[in-house]
């Protein structure tokens, strides 16, 4: 079902100084989602604050890489967010760091199934430059407000404005998510199957003069 648009509140860049909050969002939004739970054994008693340090490190690389958050916020609380990262941008050294700390916190076999994951889903990325959407997420009780919409326009609208960008890329492992992009204009462009049950859907949006 696509959501009802709620227009009450703008959408914001958020800048790194509120990374925990967007973390935070994430955590909510993606606690039950297949990959995480693929990625991080989510029977693991210590399982959230697995999470939190792998979308921890999700949202470094899209500040180190010079990409874009983008929150709406109500009464001062950051309650819904999308990261987005332009294809090709330059890699630090101190990302390369990063994940090694990460790794060695989360485990040699998270990092090998992040490892089989990544290796089944990008191919999906198309080859021309692209914005990618890494993940959108809404805390559980704004759900259904219409809040995903205008994030993911502004994602669009930033791949529209740079005059490299070809369109929007992003992949989802939630079925009742395919309908929603597809409905926005996405369309399939891979599909692989991920570890025991995890089904993966790669979309892409060409922008639109």
């Amino acid at each position: 079902m696509i959501e009802q648009a709620d227009h009450r509140s703008p959408v914001e860049r958020i800048d790194a100084s509120r990374l925990p909050e967007a973390v935070a969002v994430h955590c909510e939004a993606f606690f039950d989602y297949p990959t995480m739970r693929f990625v991080l054994e989510g029977s693991a008693s210590d399982y959230e604050d697995r999470l939190a340090a792998l979308i921890g490190l999700f949202l470094d690389v899209t500040y180190l890489k010079n990409g874009v958050v983008f929150g709406i916020s109500e009464n001062g609380e950051l309650v819904a967010a999308a990261d987005a990262v332009r294809s090709g941008s330059p890699e630090p050294p101190e990302l390369g760091r990063r994940r090694q700390l990460l790794w060695e916190r989360l485990g040699e076999g998270a990092r090998l199934r992040y490892e089989a994951y990544s290796a089944l889903t990008e191919p999906f990325a198309p080859d021309a430059p692209h914005y990618y959407l890494s993940m959108l997420g809404v805390r559980r009780r704004f759900a259904g407000r219409g809040l995903a919409r205008p994030l993911l326009e502004a994602v669009q609208a930033l791949s529209l404005a740079d005059p490299i960008s070809t369109g929007v890329a992003l992949e989802t492992e939630d079925l009742d998510n395919v309908g929603f992009y597809q409905h926005f204009g996405y369309r399939i462009v891979g599909q692989a199957r991920v570890g025991d049950g995890v089904e993966s859907w790669g979309f892409f949006r060409q922008d639109e003069d």
